[in-house]
């Protein structure tokens, strides 16, 4: 077990569901998401399983530049209307991540101790900035600060924290922040998975990722809370800075898209620790299309970014363009798709909406999803429900990878409460094969992301995700 029962906060068992408000509702007509909008929504929030996280912005960086505590973002509505979307998350006991309601989420946690203000090396030399993060994080009077932060703010309130640790890929220096015995942070957002596909030097480029790549993320992350260490995972797929992740992590072809959804909300919902949904996750939402213009993309990052290209010729704008599109950040802020009427339900307006709803909302839906057991809505949920029933080995339950190597397929094992869970995953096109670890047997299986029919013991269809539980 990762952590003793007396451990077991509400927190610690979250799936926090992450709302972007200019794009999960228009209550107005307005074309733009808001606060009474999200406040409809709140059934259908309820019914999810999940908890609440709201972030509420000036707009400056797209939606996460938080820099007014005291007021809300006059497009989205008003104080009284925050404080209904508050007491009403209350009464469906739902907390509220937001700024300083129930928790804290801390963007900058490990930047308020440099190492002074030296040039970054020259490591790329066609561009304006290099990087610079391990001179701008983990300083050296860092943990000072933050456990006085714990002591004299969070703890008198009851707040959890949560902080980004970006430029903090080891996990003995992660461990100084969560580990429980330090006092300083509850968990945290780390960005290993969220910069498996970027080059190094510039963030919207692309490289190619492998998935014992991502395995080794996973088996850092879930060893913060393993044996001989106190700390706490927060694990995620999706956020607001990154692609979908069907399209980045599986297929968002019309034939695989609904199986690469389920079988990665497997993966997610079935690893131990607190856990992070998107809004449209749990749909599977997708990218935008490819073909659609640069002027689609709202993003300042992307436009910034295209805005520094050189201009020697044509083609060095078509190719930062094809470049940018895949990884930018646009795709995870695209308006919710509800149903399939004019602008995906997300908004009444007769003209256009703040951001264009994805072409795929006539296929990928709240509305058409509901009710259908074969779909990642509801798929989802099962597994939401699943997840609180079976704790003790979903989210305390210990972790082994069974095949580290291995770039096709992931299984691990989940033991906890004197049960046994085995999770297989395939995520390829291509039929692949597995074997059972001896504790494990054909009867033992749960369920198939892709239904009973068909299935074979040893072998997982495309895109296919397997769930076997044992006593």
């Amino acid at each position: 077990m990762l952590q003793a029962p007396s451990d077991r906060s509400w927190w610690r068992e979250a799936i926090i569901y992450e709302i972007y408000p200019a794009s999960f509702k228009d209550s107005t007509g307005s074309g733009l998401g808001d606060l009474q909008g999200l406040l409809e929504k709140l059934d259908y929030i309820e019914s999810l399983g999940t908890l609440t996280l709201l972030r509420i912005s000036p707009q400056n960086d797209f939606g996460y530049d938080i820099s007014d505590y005291h007021h809300v973002h006059e497009p989205y509505g008003s104080m009284e209307t925050i404080k209904a979307v508050i007491n009403q998350c209350h009464q469906r006991h739902l907390h509220v991540i937001f700024d300083l309601i129930d928790g804290f989420r801390i963007d900058t946690v490990n930047m308020y101790s440099k190492h002074g203000f030296a040039d970054a090396a020259v490591v790329d030399s066609g561009e304006r900035f290099q990087p610079a993060g391990h001179l701008l994080t983990n300083g050296p009077r860092l943990h000072e600060y933050l456990r006085e932060m714990k002591r004299d703010a969070f703890d008198k309130d009851g707040a959890i924290s949560i902080g980004e640790l970006p430029d903090t890929p080891d996990l003995d220096q992660v461990l100084e922040f969560v580990s429980h015995s330090r006092a300083e942070l509850d968990t945290c957002i780390q960005f290993d998975l969220a910069k498996i596909d970027c080059d190094e030097t510039r963030v919207l480029h692309l490289r190619p990722w492998k998935l014992s790549d991502f395995k080794r993320i996973t088996i850092d992350s879930q060893l913060l809370a393993g044996e001989g260490h106190d700390g706490w995972p927060m694990t995620y797929t999706e956020n607001h800075d990154r692609a979908r992740s069907v399209s980045r992590f599986a297929s968002d072809s019309p034939r695989y898209r609904a199986a690469s959804a389920k079988m990665l909300c497997l993966y997610l919902l079935t690893l131990s620790g607190s856990t992070i949904v998107h809004q449209g996750q749990e749909i599977g939402m997708i990218n935008m299309p490819s073909q659609w213009p640069m002027d689609e993309y709202k993003d300042p990052a992307t436009q910034e970014y295209l805005a520094t290209v050189p201009r020697r010729d044509e083609r060095d704008r078509e190719f930062a363009e094809r470049s940018v599109k895949r990884p930018a950040r646009d795709h995870g802020r695209q308006p919710m798709q509800w149903d399939n009427t004019r602008h995906g339900g997300f908004s009444s307006t007769l003209g256009k909406t703040w951001m264009r709803v994805n072409d795929s909302s006539s296929d990928i839906n709240v509305a058409r999803q509901e009710g259908d057991e074969h779909s990642p809505l509801e798929f989802f949920r099962r597994l939401a429900h699943l997840r609180i029933t079976e704790r003790d080995v979903f989210v305390y339950g210990s972790f082994e990878m069974l095949d580290p190597d291995r770039e096709e397929t992931i299984l691990f094992i989940k033991r906890g409460g004197g049960k046994v869970a085995l999770v297989a995953l395939n995520f390829t096109a291509e039929e692949q094969h597995y074997s059972l670890p001896p504790e494990v047997s054909g009867e033992n299986l749960y369920l198939s992301t892709l239904g009973e029919e068909g299935e074979t013991l040893g072998r997982l269809r495309a895109y296919e995700g397997k769930l076997y539980l044992c006593s």
